[in-house]
């Protein structure tokens, strides 16, 4: 932690050199330092510590002696406050500069208060305050940070007028044998990644109306495991806005792998019930950088959120479509069955293409004859539901389905169950010509497809989906009439993404 504050200062400082004209007849070359930045610049564990007045309230509510030991606190954080308060005058109004004297006492007087809390903290993990070595590795451990003490006066108003932000992106279940977060303290804590009670967390240092933004993993407004974050918006905010960014052809952070992005931002809420606004998976290639959040465009999604999704729009097109698609009535779960011997295979991890076979493609290695890893059983019910289930995940009608609900990069099966289908088609077996038409792609994902190998000796065969667009094309005319859709759609739908899916070749390096 203290290295990311050094780096912060560093930045800041080139920051400040690259806007000025050096002078070396000047001192420091006519750059003005920045101020006292240690008081401006803060370290130490977001999650861990007390945040507000009802925090520390009910942590010290057990002693005997409650009311003097809360206004004792409250007294102490004043004077601090007052400190702080005057320095920030003195700097940046009467010119002057504060003394080492005058920062020691602060400090000094923050670290009793500090040191007070932490106590109190150290006694709700468990640890006992009065054998120094266990108190102490739990302070290196945890590094507490209390909000209520360290922006006391924000704190104290109602909470800060904007929080921006860069969570970082990890398993809580790779720190927790480092330090380890109170559960009863985040709902959100069950979502498994550290960036989740973060985000929480900030809603607690928020005042209404306040803004937000955040950026996160994609998967945090499309699975079911940030159920309880999403929720979290959605109680706390009034208006929630969510961009999404694809990794492919570009990606925000260079040289990073798998770095699918959304960047959430929030205003807060004083009742429950947010308008959620999103964007579409958005795509560029590396010159429309300049331009990438100038283009940004949202669309009212509320009436289509889920639990497990904020869906991905856009357009007020697509928006539409899936409000349509939403009533058909039934899902796709209707002809799955786990554990099935009849079942469609599919291709887990896809680009621009969502690949879904009736047979195994030719995998071989020392270890396997599968490719476990890529393709994946969705079970039927009846055997004859095949083509009509395989159609569909082949169908470009599923494919914007996926980039709308899904996470971008794996398709999980509650991105196949919860398709929506029309009842007509749950009735019965894969309406004419749809048998047919899936028995032509499979024939031609075979012929367009090149045997590989690796030189680690994995044998494997390369399929081109884009080559049998045009019978993918005639799978969603056929999908069209029973959903009801309007020409117009149909053209949305065969049309959708073309610019990625069909200009970046034949081919597909991913697709295997």
């Amino acid at each position: 932690m203290e290295e990311a504050v050094e780096i912060c200062k560093l930045r800041l400082f080139l920051k400040l050199a690259a806007q000025v004209d050096p002078d070396p007849a000047k001192d420091n070359f006519g750059i003005e330092p920045l101020p006292d930045i240690d008081f401006n610049i803060r370290c130490g564990n977001t999650l861990v510590g007390y945040a507000t007045y009802e925090q520390v309230e009910r942590a010290v509510s057990s002693k005997l002696d409650f009311e003097g030991a809360m206004e004792a606190i409250e007294e102490k954080a004043q004077e601090v406050e007052r400190l702080t308060a005057s320095f920030r005058l003195q700097q940046t109004e009467h010119g002057g500069e504060v003394t080492a004297e005058d920062k020691d006492i602060l400090r000094t007087k923050l670290a009793v208060l500090e040191s007070e809390l932490n106590l109190h903290l150290a006694r709700e993990y468990g640890k006992n305050p009065n054998k120094s070595s266990e108190f102490k590795a739990w302070l290196d451990s945890h590094k507490p940070f209390h909000w209520f003490i360290e922006f006391y006066g924000i704190m104290k108003s109602g909470g800060f007028d904007v929080i921006i932000g860069n969570p970082p992106w990890i398993e809580y279940t790779k720190v927790v044998s480092e330090y380890s977060v109170q559960e009863y303290a985040y709902k959100t804590l069950r979502c498994g990644n550290i960036y989740a009670p973060v985000l929480e967390r900030c809603f607690t240092l928020q005042r209404p109306r306040s803004r937000s933004g955040m950026i996160v993993q994609m998967s945090a407004i499309c699975t079911d495991r940030m159920v309880p974050l999403q929720g979290s918006y959605l109680e706390n905010s009034d208006v929630v806005w969510a961009s999404a960014y694809d990794d492919r052809p570009s990606k925000l952070f260079s040289g990073l792998q798998h770095v699918r992005a959304a960047i959430l931002l929030c205003r807060r809420g004083e009742t429950s019930g947010a308008v959620v606004q999103t964007t579409g998976l958005t795509r560029w290639k590396a010159d429309g950088r300049e331009v990438l959040f100038a283009l940004v465009a949202y669309r009212n999604v509320t009436a289509l959120v889920a639990p497990g999704t904020f869906p991905k729009a856009s357009s007020s097109q697509l928006v539409s479509l899936m409000a349509h698609l939403r009533e058909s009535g039934d899902t796709l779960a209707s002809f799955c069955r786990l554990g099935a011997r009849t079942a469609v295979y599919y291709h887990r991890s896809p680009l621009y293409w969502i690949r879904s076979m009736d047979f195994l493609p030719h995998f071989a290695s020392g270890a396997a004859d599968r490719s476990v890893h890529h393709f994946k059983d969705c079970g039927l019910r009846e055997a004859g539901h095949q083509p009509m289930v395989g159609s569909v995940l082949n169908s470009t009608l599923f494919y914007l389905w996926f980039i709308a609900h899904g996470n971008g990069r794996n398709v999980a099966l509650r991105d196949i169950t919860t398709f929506p289908v029309p009842r007509i088609l749950v009735s019965g077996l894969a309406p004419a010509p749809l048998p047919e038409l899936y028995k032509r792609l499979m024939k031609d994902y075979r012929a367009n497809s090149v045997r590989r190998r690796l030189s680690n000796g994995i044998e494997y065969d390369e399929f081109y989906p884009s080559l049998s667009k045009p019978i993918i094309d005639k799978i969603d005319q056929v999908l069209a009439k029973h959903y009801g859709f309007t020409d117009e759609e149909l053209d949305f739908i065969i049309n959708y993404d073309i610019k990625y899916r069909m200009g970046r070749g034949a081919g597909s390096a991913a697709d295997e």
